[in-house]
């Protein structure tokens, strides 16, 4: 989160077309599909979707947006993060084609002629996506690099190489062919506290239990001793 932050104070106010006080790069590889804005704007990539004239308040849809997962032609790698947050800045970098990352990958990435993705199930906590390529290639997800948290698998089976892309990003690289990508967030710190949790909470009923247990006993014995004979 501390990367995206990053990208939120350092690229995203950054006009890369003059046009808008916004970064194109950064609406675009985050999947942004709409734009409040106070004011009215003309640009070919906004199409007006709702205006409140008294509120100024007004709502675009943003026409040029990436889609959750997508695959690029080639990659740039550069390793210092405050040079990959200035390339963010830069009107010639197209996130669509391509893909920053911090490292050299450890597989060999082509420039594919034919691909094809589509998100078939999405939730906050799980992405599912039909994806084609004719080469082997990488593939940008639209969702924060957090190794500890997201776990990817294709065809049900995990991915080790997942790469830190477009500085808050992530990708991974695709073989030829036709295949199934999961992201499941899955943290391990969350289950391990779910599991501490549920069993502090079985001891606490089981202090309640056994403490009414008592009380009812004590309750029944005095009970008893008022009922009998003097």
């Amino acid at each position: 989160m501390y990367a995206m932050e990053e990208i939120m104070q350092n690229c995203l106010s950054k006009s890369t077309d003059g046009v808008i006080p916004f970064n194109w790069n950064v609406i675009r590889m985050l999947n942004v599909k709409y734009l409040v804005l106070n004011q009215k704007v003309t640009h070919p990539n906004l199409i007006p979707a709702h205006a409140d004239d008294s509120g100024k308040i007004y709502t675009y849809l943003v026409d040029n947006r990436l889609s959750r997962g997508f695959f690029v032609e080639e990659y740039n790698v550069i390793p210092d993060q405050y040079d990959r947050l200035e390339y963010l800045n830069q009107a010639i970098f197209d996130p669509g084609i391509e893909a920053i990352l911090e490292q050299e990958p450890e597989q060999t990435v082509n420039t594919p002629d034919s691909t094809y993705s589509r998100l078939i199930n999405f939730n906050p906590n799980y992405l599912e996506f039909e994806v084609y390529t004719d080469k082997s290639a990488l593939f940008v997800i639209s969702e924060s690099y957090y190794p500890p948290g997201w776990k990817i698998y294709m065809d049900e089976e995990e991915v080790t190489g997942i790469y830190k892309t477009n500085h808050s990003l992530q990708s991974i690289i695709v073989p030829t062919g036709n295949h199934t990508i999961e992201l499941k967030f899955e943290p391990g710190s969350y289950y391990k506290y779910l599991t501490f949790a549920g069993i502090s909470v079985g001891i606490i009923y089981l202090i309640i239990a056994v403490s009414l247990a008592m009380v009812i006993r004590e309750r029944k014995g005095l009970l008893t001793k008022s009922k009998s004979p003097s």
